[in-house]
């Protein structure tokens, strides 16, 4: 689903240097960041406070690739296949609202196991920004990410806490903390590494564009710096493009598309 990330997969080295490079970013432009409209559910890993209206359906493929790595060199590839629902009426839904969403991962051999529990489920509650005491209020969301898959193998049940702030119009950030199953959140030594904070930071330039820099501290396969841009092909209809630096020095970096369709 278009709220999760297909983070059961091989992942990328960027080294704790390259995780820290992010958080300082956007400590340092914090104080220029507003409301970065028609931006996805997730940014591009971290899930965010976005939660669809009520009655709509999203429909989403994303794959994910290392171009030119042969699989003897660490090469893989994911196809994701998700669909989220929308779950709070609009007279309830003004100041909050809450999304149900089903994923289908084929993760191409990659774990053997998870060709056995290729389903995932996700929950999210958030409470709009802006919806108590004034404009200040932000965005909040609490959520449950990729629940479900094969025991020690893929069942990662990640917990999630997020709150975002918008600036200027077209600038978003936001912060906040996952958590999840230590037995499959591991290191390159399957040593637990089950949480961390996560950060994201977004830019609408225009109707048709976006742009975006988020990641999540640790070094489990989820653990990543990405970036990415996002075009609206027609209304309803985004393309999402961005690059993956995972923390876990086993796996390669990937380039990932995402198609998210809304209804």
């Amino acid at each position: 689903m278009s709220k999760t990330r297909a983070a059961n997969r091989p992942r990328a080295h960027f080294g704790e240097a390259g995780a820290r490079l992010i958080f300082l970013m956007l400590g340092l432009i914090m104080f220029c960041a507003g409301t970065a409209s028609a931006t996805p559910s997730r940014v591009i890993a971290v899930p965010s406070t976005n939660v669809l209206e009520y009655g709509a359906a999203r429909f989403d493929v994303e794959t994910y690739n290392t171009f030119m790595k042969k699989s003897a060199d660490g090469g893989w590839n994911l196809i994701n296949y998700g669909v989220t629902y929308g779950l709070i009426p609009y007279t309830v839904g003004k100041s909050w609202g809450m999304e149900i969403g089903l994923d289908y991962r084929d993760l191409n051999g990659s774990i053997p196991a998870a060709a056995d529990s290729p389903l995932f489920f996700n929950l999210k509650f958030a409470v709009h920004e802006g919806a108590f005491f004034s404009d200040y209020f932000p965005g909040i969301a609490v959520g449950i990410l990729d629940y479900g898959g094969k025991g020690d193998a893929t069942a990662a049940n990640i917990m999630y806490l997020a709150a975002s702030k918008s600036f200027f119009g077209s600038w978003r950030v936001q912060g906040g903390f996952y958590s999840g199953s230590g037995s499959v959140l591991v290191d390159e030594t399957g040593q637990a590494s089950s949480s961390g904070p996560m950060a994201s930071i977004e830019y609408q330039l225009n109707k048709k564009w976006w742009f975006a820099a988020d990641g999540l501290l640790g070094k489990n396969r989820y653990a990543s710096m990405n970036l990415g841009a996002g075009y609206l092909l027609q209304p309803g209809v985004r393309l999402i493009m961005a690059y993956d630096m995972y923390a876990n020095s086993n796996l390669k970096p990937t380039v990932s598309f995402q198609l998210l369709m809304d209804y």
